[in-house]
């Protein structure tokens, strides 16, 4: 949809619609609307009663250049239909503890890289997603707090640091390498093996877990 869009603003149309159901494509909107200059490009968002038209153009300016091109990375991690999301986590809280907007913004390109000092960023990002006042930087540490001293159950603690690696991973291929590419024509993206997911029969499936049985619980384990 977006290499659409982006088509006809090539051919000199200066005002796009594109009909859509899905938040995915809502996202990716905001971030092209920083590619497209001098353009309006709006959403035709939903059906029924909560059908309306979205300005990807006016989010992205209130946003700022830098928070609307992280956008797919923090979608991703929160939770989209190819990565789990944090057991109890929501989007709105994600959104609050959004401050590594420069990496989020890196993570989202087709050139990005997993790296450790990435997982280290990341880490602090996960603890805030469960305790926002917290000082710690390790999400195995701030496990051991929440689960001994916070009377937390096992599935409402973060994922091990192991285990964040893993999602991490699939969050990149996923916000970087497939939908930082949504503007190619010939997209060619990286094997999954290569981003934490392995082949069971015939379905590519998170490395290491059981996702038909507990799908909402992946990072967790």
């Amino acid at each position: 949809m977006l290499l659409h869009a982006a088509h006809a603003h090539g051919r000199g149309h200066c005002r796009i619609m594109i009909q859509a159901t899905d938040t995915d494509v809502v996202v990716l909107a905001i971030k092209t609307a920083n590619s497209i200059q001098d353009c309006e490009l709006w959403i035709a968002f939903g059906h029924g009663k909560t059908f309306r038209y979205i300005s990807a153009q006016a989010i992205a300016t209130q946003l700022g250049a830098e928070s609307s091109q992280g956008l797919p990375f923090l979608h991703a991690i929160s939770d989209c239909d190819t990565v789990s999301p944090f057991c109890g986590i929501g989007k709105k809280t994600a959104w609050s503890s959004y401050i590594f907007k420069s990496l989020f913004s890196r993570l989202s390109q087709s050139s990005s890289q997993k790296s450790e000092d990435h997982v280290k960023l990341l880490e602090r990002f996960v603890v805030l997603l469960y305790k926002r006042t917290s000082t710690l930087q390790n999400v195995n540490e701030v496990r051991k707090r929440l689960f001994a001293f916070g009377n937390r159950q096992l599935e409402n603690i973060p994922p091990t640091s192991s285990a964040l690696l893993q999602h991490v991973k699939r969050e990149v291929l996923q916000a970087g390498h497939v939908w930082g590419q949504s503007l190619v024509a010939n997209a060619s993206a990286p094997s999954p093996s290569d981003w934490a997911w392995e082949t069971i029969g015939d379905a590519w499936t998170p490395n290491g877990v059981h996702w038909q049985k507990h799908p909402s619980r992946v990072a967790n384990l």
